[in-house]
């Protein structure tokens, strides 16, 4: 059964179709966007798109609605509400039938930081050591989260919806899937030049945020609470886990009993359940879907192949993988199926990692 929901966007309201029974179902895919850059294939966000509409047409069915975990028009957003890139980097890219569904996505770490200097001509993306760079843009050329965040680009595509801050409650209430800003919790990103953009990172607050998502849960009667951001807590990728928000959300998953966090961030696909013996410590998954186009050659021990101590795996890893790809989630009332699709895994149609996760995780008392 679908019925429209209320949902707060970035300055109105929205009506969008939610599912309002069990099971639910839905795609999360992450850090996408290079369709258009200079690259066979877009980094292989085509294939990843391709793989996503086989699945929406196969046994599993078409998704409610599709997740994504934030950096989603590599590499610098959009600088206006009419850029082409929102056409070429997205509707044009997931356009099968099976992917005509709500999208709601966080923000990420790139469009919320850079511009497009005048000397690329958006031509090519900044790496992380290009930010000196951004000296060079002009003011056309600056971009803003707040075109993604725009209620205005659902006349170019009804499905695109992104937010900051957001609830969205579904199945009867059994479900509250909290979006999360974690871009603001970096004090480097807060610095750089263009942190200073309009609706860029200095005008946010990580204590507010992290407020936001307090006051969220505890207020939250659903069974399932599942959070959907951009930086993982933990992380055997290239960036690693986010120590703010590590410090941050496990005391807040720990009392208010979230089971599941939806991250990317790092350019691959991992599944993490932390599950400390310690009554203090929190016992959840964490989701990284970030092999939306370009995966690193960095992270889970190896740099470039090769062993490196600067990448170590995370002890709550279960299973990971540098790789392009991404998950598809059935939720029921106790139990969540999440199946991990990779580019190099028989071509995307079986699943190369199967995480099944209840309910109920038995963390210890509550704590006051």
């Amino acid at each position: 059964m679908i019925a429209g929901v209320a949902a707060q966007g970035s300055q109105a309201d929205v009506q969008v179709a939610l599912p309002q029974a069990f099971p639910v179902r839905f795609f999360v895919v992450g850090d996408w966007g290079r369709a258009s850059d200079s690259h066979p294939n877009g980094y292989n966000q085509t294939r990843v798109a391709q793989m996503m509409t086989k699945k929406a047409n196969s046994a599993y069915g078409k998704p409610h609605f599709v997740l994504s975990t934030g950096d989603n028009f590599y590499g610098f957003g959009l600088r206006n509400l009419s850029d082409p890139w929102f056409t070429q980097k997205f509707t044009n890219i997931y356009k099968g039938p099976g992917l005509q569904v709500p999208w709601f996505s966080v923000l990420g770490s790139e469009f919320e930081l850079q511009c497009a200097p005048l000397s690329l001509k958006r031509t090519r993306t900044l790496l992380h050591h290009d930010y000196s760079e951004t000296s060079y843009c002009t003011p056309d050329e600056i971009t803003s989260p707040l075109y993604q965040l725009d209620p205005a680009l659902r006349k170019r595509d009804w499905r695109w919806h992104a937010f900051r801050n957001r609830k969205l409650s579904l199945a009867g209430g059994q479900v509250d899937l909290f979006f999360w800003d974690t871009t603001p919790s970096s004090l480097y990103n807060f610095y750089i030049c263009s942190g200073g953009f309009k609706g860029g990172i200095r005008t946010q607050s990580w204590p507010n945020n992290v407020v936001w998502l307090q006051n969220q849960l505890a207020a939250s009667k659903a069974s399932w609470k599942l959070i959907v951001a951009h930086h993982p807590p933990r992380s055997s990728g290239r960036h690693g886990g986010s120590s703010e928000v590590k410090y941050a959300v496990e005391s807040l998953i720990r009392k208010y009993r979230a089971q599941v966090y939806f991250a990317g961030h790092d350019h691959d696909l991992e599944h993490l359940h932390y599950n400390s013996s310690s009554f203090y410590k929190p016992n959840y998954h964490t989701i990284v879907s970030g092999g939306g186009s370009r995966r690193y050659t960095e992270g889970f021990g190896y740099d470039d192949g090769v062993p490196s101590d600067y990448y170590p795996t995370d002890p709550s890893s279960v299973w990971g993988a540098l790789t392009d790809g991404y998950v598809a989630v059935t939720l029921k009332a106790q139990e969540m199926v999440v199946q991990f699709y990779s580019t190099d895994f028989k071509n995307g149609t079986t699943a190369v990692h199967v995480a099944r996760i209840p309910r109920l995780l038995k963390p210890g008392p509550d704590l006051d």
